[in-house]
């Protein structure tokens, strides 16, 4: 199990936050990853001297730049993943939530009870307000759960806590690094845990307000949670292209002969063994295939992987003549490549020269066996 502390400018709370780590709940504890969001004072390094003398498995990090605080916790999620921990608790450096309650936000997920457990203010009337929360957040905490439960269909009486542990197995089926880096990213991850069909509990936890600074635009975040919510809703109603959804399995593999798959099969099984790069197949079944035959060595991209140059390959067009695509680095930021069919193969047809995202023509390229290509060396690609 490992806790998440994601801290800016919490030079003052931050030695104090670890304290109050129950001595009971510590030996559960594999690693404490205190993420340091770039902070303008000295956080890094009151982290760094408690790490040296605390009984706690302490690893502090400082991100080179502000990575907000969305950005902050995809960071600490996926050194979670990365270093094998089971269950990952989101606890935040300000001392706005109190660490006291990790035995029980914890429960649920040992004893195998859901995917994630949420600590709720809101379970207890009155609870939220003698705790201090402010009016105006209250109402406003109050109406937008309202309106998000409504957009989704959930049932949840808090959308906005962000004292949370994850199972970090629910954490690898969902795509929480494509989510926002800003505040709303805790509305995110709730529509992509919801769309997963993954299960979600509530505990009650206090409520405290300090002296902390806030560094929440209460209007745009209002309108940030609103907007991700109707978003949802409208891309479950065919609207929008949902890349916020977690990835499901809608894509099937083309089995008829007469297919764009079906095809690709029966012409690498009477070539000679080609080398194939998948560029863009959804979730990776036609490489997975082609992996499998030993007519071919095929390999893709992982997730997140940005194409920053193009090897130049010339690949059938139906019938009627051939697609070239020119070699050239892509435009910073742009991820596209120039698309031509050459005269000699237009018959009829008007000249096609245009610029398209990867994505498509991923898509209709699907895979460019070696034999195909005029460079062999595939352009590099980066993260």
């Amino acid at each position: 199990m490992g806790i998440l502390v994601v801290a800016y400018n919490a030079v003052s709370t931050l030695a104090t936050v670890l304290d109050r780590i129950p001595p009971a709940f510590r030996p559960k504890v594999a690693e404490v990853v205190v993420s340091d969001d770039a902070s303008q004072d000295s956080t890094y390094l009151v982290g760094l001297g408690y790490s040296q003398t605390s009984d706690l498995p302490i690893t502090v990090i400082r991100q080179p730049r502000n990575l907000g605080y969305g950005g902050n916790q995809k960071a600490g999620y996926r050194y979670a993943i990365d270093h094998g921990l089971d269950t990952v608790v989101l606890l935040h450096g300000d001392g706005q939530y109190a660490p006291e309650s990790l035995p029980e936000i914890v429960a649920p997920l040992e004893r195998g009870e859901c995917d994630a457990v949420f600590g709720s203010r809101m379970m207890i009337k009155g609870a939220a307000r003698r705790g201090g929360m402010p009016l105006y957040k209250f109402v406003g905490n109050r109406v937008l759960s309202t309106l998000e439960n409504a957009a989704l269909g959930s049932d949840l009486s808090e959308f906005h806590s962000g004292y949370r542990a994850y199972s970090v197995q629910a954490l690898r089926q969902i795509p929480f690094e494509r989510n926002s880096d800003g505040f709303n990213f805790d509305t995110q991850i709730i529509i992509q845990l919801h769309d997963a069909q993954k299960r979600v509990l509530e505990v009650p936890i206090p409520t405290y307000y300090g002296d902390e600074i806030s560094h929440v635009n209460g209007l745009r975040y209002a309108w940030d949670v609103t907007s991700d919510v109707l978003a949802y809703r409208l891309q479950k109603m065919g609207f929008g292209d949902g890349e916020r959804v977690a990835l499901g399995e809608e894509y099937r593999l083309k089995e008829s002969p007469d297919s764009s798959h079906g095809r690709i099969f029966a012409r690498l099984a009477s070539r000679p063994r080609s080398r194939i790069l998948d560029l863009g197949c959804s979730s990776g079944q036609l490489t997975k295939r082609l992996q499998a035959s030993p007519a071919t060595s095929a390999t893709s991209p992982a997730a997140g992987i940005a194409v920053t140059s193009f090897v130049t390959v010339a690949v059938p067009y139906r019938t009627t003549g051939a697609t070239t695509i020119s070699s050239r680095p892509a435009p910073s930021g742009s991820g596209s490549i120039a698309m031509t069919r050459p005269a000699a193969h237009r018959s009829s047809r008007p000249a096609i020269s245009q610029t398209m995202p990867v994505a498509r023509v991923a898509s209709s390229v699907l895979s460019m066996p070696s034999s195909f290509c005029a460079a062999q060396r595939i352009g590099r690609v980066s993260a």
